[in-house]
């Protein structure tokens, strides 16, 4: 299991400082969020209100137009994680990884929606994940192999921290780190001859050129 990790009041006061030229406090406290500066607290709205409010927000002022979090009971699956980040949802625990996914997803999708940078950052990641993924599947139907769900585990943990990132997270994109992860396929049974199947010629897309060598 990924540790979860939570945004403390004081940086979350710092974003809110930060960003206060896209008035983040304002649009927060309208999605639900409730800050008690005297306590230092910050009250969370559960997804249906998150939704509600912020549907309101997109008829109101077109703002956070491709945002939607979807409810998850507990810990997602790694499939279900990626899976849903893939789909353009942002994924709201009702359980233990509430407070986590709020403070550290939710506000980082808000504020990249706020600084008009989430359509290149989530098209960016989507880019280098999707073809991983449709690989890893294809190859997990001919080979049940635990090396399969390490990778798996490696791409929602690569998703989970590129996701948190407020500020220009695609320069923090570890290419070493993909790169050897996509190496690793060639240790899998079945995975080169699936690749040379799936993409038979050369891609033309620049990341898949890029993140899919097995050499």
């Amino acid at each position: 299991m990924i540790p979860a990790v939570v945004r403390r009041y004081d940086e979350i006061e710092d974003l809110l400082k930060k960003y206060q030229p896209y008035n983040l406090k304002e649009v927060l406290s309208e999605l639900g969020y409730q800050f008690d500066p005297k306590e230092r607290t910050v009250t969370l709205p559960d997804c249906e209100l998150l939704n509600a409010n912020c549907n309101r927000i997109k008829e109101k002022d077109g703002l956070l137009k491709s945002f939607e979090a979807v409810s998850s009971e507990g810990t997602a699956t790694n499939k279900e994680f990626i899976q849903q980040y893939l789909d353009g949802k942002t994924l709201l625990s009702s359980g233990i990884e509430f407070t986590h996914d709020h403070t550290i997803h939710v506000l980082a999708e808000i504020i990249l929606s706020l600084t008009g940078n989430i359509t290149n950052v989530r098209k960016t990641i989507n880019s280098i994940m999707t073809p991983v993924i449709d690989v890893l599947e294809k190859v997990k139907k001919m080979n049940e192999s635990e090396d399969i769900e390490q990778l798996l585990t490696f791409c929602t943990i690569w998703i989970d921290e590129m996701s948190s990132y407020v500020d220009d997270p695609l320069k923090d994109i570890d290419h070493a780190r993909i790169t050897n992860m996509i190496r690793e396929y060639g240790k899998i049974k079945g995975a080169r001859n699936i690749f040379s199947q799936s993409y038979p010629e050369t891609p033309l897309d620049e990341s898949r050129i890029k993140y899919l060598t097995l050499n």
